[in-house]
């Protein structure tokens, strides 16, 4: 394991709250992994990006975007800083209600090869909203790129889709 890596794991396991949750899924919890706060901080979000970056490898994409909210620095670090000749965008939970009232923000077309990143994912239903949305648009979804693998029934949701992780809750 590079030096690197272990950074971002030991960073990771600073993210993760014990107490009483509720999950986007409407389960409830004793733990939560609260990466906004790693988002949000340069050091940070520069070492979620460049593993993001690594994971990706060779894949080929035209659009790389999030469901709201949390990966949506991470996004925008990416694009910025290796993928310029990309396109982004957010999947809304919901319409806005106004302007454009679009569910999916940003610059993804029909016939785009379209990248999923995912800050934690535990059964996969979240993403699934995310996934329903692109396709909406004509978009083809590549991979789906989660940090943290809850393992609470995404793998086999997502079975159908490239999905892949950075780390297992276990490994944290």
């Amino acid at each position: 394991m590079d030096k690197e890596r272990d950074e971002l794991r030991t960073a990771l396991v600073g993210c993760h709250k014990y107490g009483d949750f509720k999950l986007s899924s409407g389960k409830r919890s004793n733990e939560y992994y609260d990466l906004a706060p790693l988002f949000l901080s340069p050091g940070g979000l520069r070492m979620v990006s460049d593993e993001v970056v690594n994971a990706l490898g060779e894949v080929e994409f035209d659009a790389l975007g999030c469901y709201e909210l949390c990966p949506v620095p991470l996004v925008g670090a990416i694009l910025c800083r290796t993928f310029t000749n990309k396109r982004g965008f957010i999947v809304r939970k919901t319409r806005k209600g106004h302007g454009t009232n679009n569910l999916v923000e940003g610059d993804s077309r029909p016939g785009d090869r379209a990248v999923i990143l995912e800050d934690v994912t535990s059964t996969g239903s979240s993403v699934m909203k995310a996934i329903r949305a692109v396709e909406g648009l004509g978009c083809e979804v590549v991979r789906i790129l989660t940090i943290i693998n809850r393992q609470e029934g995404c793998d086999e949701l997502l079975k159908d889709y490239n999905f892949e992780y950075l780390f297992r809750k276990e490994e944290l």
